[in-house]
């Protein structure tokens, strides 16, 4: 009788012999690539051949074929599964080959196909890394319309700061502007276009966003109250219009009752 042993060595002849088969007929690499010429894009083949590539340390061959397989499934039209190919592509650009310009293209054709939140992260990040402020911009000010609520004011910040890196303090103004509301205390962000309208000398402006900030900073008494003091000194002293006042000057005295310079 054939014993569990006797399997196993016939199991193991069999293996032997179809590896043999495979290296005879040009080795793993060259099925992998055979099934993709077949089939571009081909999902189990496309991991198989990363697997292996990566094993051996082929990371510009890895990342040669990638381009090739997302090209292809692109000039067919496939452009949801050309997306995945050109970003998976991408990480292997910037991640193992250190080719930061193929990176970015890859990414861009990702942006152009299918847009994600990853790929747009990534372009804004690459180019400030490489202080291309300018050129994060258009990428950031994409990004703001795929996030969800709760990252906003995060996306916001770094726009604002990719303008100050470029010399545009004006428009690094207009982007707090135009997206910070009356909901998010975003204390840090707050703190920023103040500090912008004060190098910029708007100082009514500046009066209008102490106030209307006071609500959600009292978190931060001391902020909260930094703030109260100083649009009730703006009011009265560089506007002129001490009604306006009022409102910071109640939320200060609420504050801290025993200023006196204030009652």
């Amino acid at each position: 009788l054939e014993t569990d042993l006797d399997k196993k060595l016939d199991l193991r002849l069999e293996l032997a012999r179809l590896v043999g088969i495979v290296e005879e007929r040009g080795g793993r690499l060259d099925a992998l690539r055979a099934n993709l010429e077949d089939r571009p894009g081909h999902e189990a083949s496309i991991d198989a051949v990363a697997q292996l590539l990566a094993q051996k340390g082929a990371h510009r061959q890895l990342a040669d074929l990638l381009e090739s397989q997302a090209q292809r499934l692109e000039g067919n039209g496939e452009t949801g599964r050309a997306s995945k190919l050109w970003a998976k592509f991408a990480g292997v650009a910037e991640r193992d080959t250190k080719e930061i310009e193929r990176a970015i293209a890859g990414h861009r054709r990702v942006v152009a196909l299918s847009p994600t939140s990853e790929s747009l992260r990534a372009l804004a990040r690459l180019n400030l890394e490489r202080g291309q402020s300018a050129q994060a911009v258009p990428w950031l000010e994409s990004l703001l319309g795929t996030v969800p609520a709760s990252e906003r004011m995060l996306v916001v910040q770094q726009l604002a700061k990719a303008h100050l890196s470029a010399n545009q303090s004006d428009r690094a103004i207009a982007a707090i502007e135009v997206n910070l509301d009356d909901k998010a205390p975003a204390i840090e962000l707050r703190t920023l276009l103040a500090e912008l309208y004060r190098k910029a000398d708007l100082w009514e402006p500046l009066a209008r966003h102490l106030t209307r900030s006071l609500p959600l900073v009292r978190s931060d008494e001391k902020l909260a109250r930094e703030f109260a003091r100083e649009a009730v000194q703006l009011y009265l002293t560089k506007l002129g219009s001490p009604a306006a006042a009022i409102p910071a000057l109640e939320t200060a005295l609420a504050l801290d009752p025993t200023d006196k310079e204030l009652r």
